[in-house]
């Protein structure tokens, strides 16, 4: 459904907008509810993708139409719209809901598919500071009472931050950042396979060496990467699934196929992208067994290496690291640009940072409202984990250098 939103113009004025972008306005706002039925939303959206540089696969129509099908759960979905002169000039896919977040009962709003989308900044046409404000107003003046707003995966970016900072202070908002992701990326410079390998450090050289030695002992070695078409994606995540299930994150039911949810989600999606040649998977296989695989992503000449998962049983002979060599070796003698590890935690990275010192981090931005739970949120946020996190780290040093 369209509403008609108050939204703050850019000159400090305010004006009531109307949803749908049908009036001759600088902007227009629209909250679109549930999956949007009007045909015609698709081509607008895919017309903002081309003015928008700083889009991600994640924020492609594939990916964005099969999350709002299987990512919505037990919350409500809305697509926030900026249009200007009857196109789309910013959208931002969000789920509302209530939750308990830190002991506290809120209710927030959330970029839809988090979790499972690496890389979400703001989708606006160009780089027009003004429209990405009206996104934020838009965001912040919606249909539904709201206590956070929390946006992942958004860049590590000083002059936005500083502007969207400025923005929290004119509207007597608090804002809480923290870093949430650092993504190894391996430039591959135009180079082959076995140049890109020249250059591995000796620790990485010795440790693929030994590798390799030990997966030759146990058995015939077999790499095989794979676009695949989508009549083949079922098989393909059936495969996956079976090795995930075999593999630690299966055994603590955290993959990411462990869920229906998820796995009805990866099945859209993965034949929505292989009918784009976006699939790109890498198996490796020991005699007739395939023990690991690479699921990841061809988008605008980058290889994201979005998953991997390996059989447990295979665990003492890396197959993870052997296969993700392979990956980056073939990525080089297809001419890609580069291998985007896509996500990576901050404290224990992902595993392509073995390959390079190159890293790009993404933020957690939390906006809370000026509610009590919002004002809570933001003490506990900022005064009582920090000073509990201090705190644990002070006893066990006294701890480990033998204090009481």
């Amino acid at each position: 459904m369209n509403r008609l939103v108050p939204v703050m113009t850019p000159s400090g004025g305010c004006k009531d907008w109307k949803g749908g972008g049908a009036e001759e306005t600088p902007y227009t706002v629209s909250w679109l509810q549930g999956v949007p039925q009007d045909l015609a939303f698709a081509a607008f959206y895919q017309r903002l993708l081309a003015r928008a540089p700083q889009a991600t696969i994640f924020q492609t129509w594939e990916w964005v139409s099969c999350a709002m099908k299987h990512l919505v759960g037990n919350r409500v979905l809305y697509l926030v719209c900026v249009w200007e002169t009857g196109e789309l000039a910013a959208c931002l896919p969000v789920t509302w809901g209530i939750e308990r977040v830190h002991g506290l009962t809120v209710r927030s709003i959330r970029v839809l598919g988090e979790g499972l989308a690496d890389y979400m900044p703001l989708l606006v046409a160009g780089e027009d500071g003004a429209i990405r404000e009206v996104l934020l107003d838009a965001l912040a003046m919606g249909p539904r009472s709201w206590d956070v707003v929390i946006l992942s995966e958004l860049p590590e970016q000083a002059d936005e931050r500083s502007a969207i900072e400025q923005w929290g202070r004119g509207r007597r908002l608090k804002l809480h950042w923290r870093p949430c992701t650092r993504a190894p990326i391996l430039e591959l410079l135009g180079r082959s396979g076995a140049e890109v390998r020249q250059h591995y450090s000796k620790t990485l050289r010795t440790r693929l060496h030994r590798s390799r030695k030990k997966l030759d002992a146990a058995g015939a070695v077999r790499f095989e990467r794979v676009l695949p078409t989508s009549a083949q994606t079922d098989g393909v995540i059936d495969q996956c699934k079976s090795i995930e299930d075999a593999s630690w994150k299966g055994q603590q039911g955290i993959g990411i196929f462990s869920t229906a949810e998820r796995l009805a989600f990866f099945r859209a999606v993965a034949k929505q992208f292989a009918a784009r040649g976006w699939l790109d998977i890498g198996w490796l296989s020991l005699g007739d067994q395939v023990v690991s695989y690479r699921f990841g992503f061809r988008y605008q000449d980058v290889y994201l290496d979005y998953s991997l998962s390996f059989h447990s049983a295979y665990a003492d002979v890396s197959p993870g690291r052997i296969l993700l060599d392979d990956m980056v070796a073939s990525s080089a003698d297809l001419g890609l640009k580069a291998v985007d590890a896509s996500h990576g935690g901050i404290e224990h990275g992902h595993q392509l940072q073995e390959w390079t010192s190159l890293a790009r981090t993404h933020v957690q931005l939390w906006i809370m409202n000026r509610t009590l739970q919002g004002q809570g949120l933001y003490w506990l946020r900022e005064r009582v984990r920090p000073g509990m996190k201090w705190l644990a780290s002070r006893l066990a040093r006294r701890r480990e250098s033998g204090g009481e």
